[in-house]
């Protein structure tokens, strides 16, 4: 019995991670992508939400890789 609960945190955990990795790529392709075909000019919050973005993308990445790394 005690390996099911394990099994089961284990399948939690992984579904966790990789949720968390495919964030990170989606925010990282889609958010330039709709920069680019609004076709708009750049205004002058473009470089702070990129970075900000880039930022929170790579903090996804990480708890990805952290809750991954943990469960095994």
């Amino acid at each position: 019995m005690p390996n099911e609960g394990t099994d089961n945190r284990e399948s939690v955990s992984h579904m966790l991670s990789e949720f968390f990795r495919e964030v990170a790529a989606l925010i990282l392709v889609f958010v330039p992508l709709d920069y680019l075909l609004k076709g708009d000019q750049l205004g002058p919050n473009f470089w702070p939400e990129a970075i900000g973005v880039a930022i929170v993308s790579s903090l996804l990445l990480a708890s990805g890789i952290i809750v991954e790394r943990k469960s095994k």
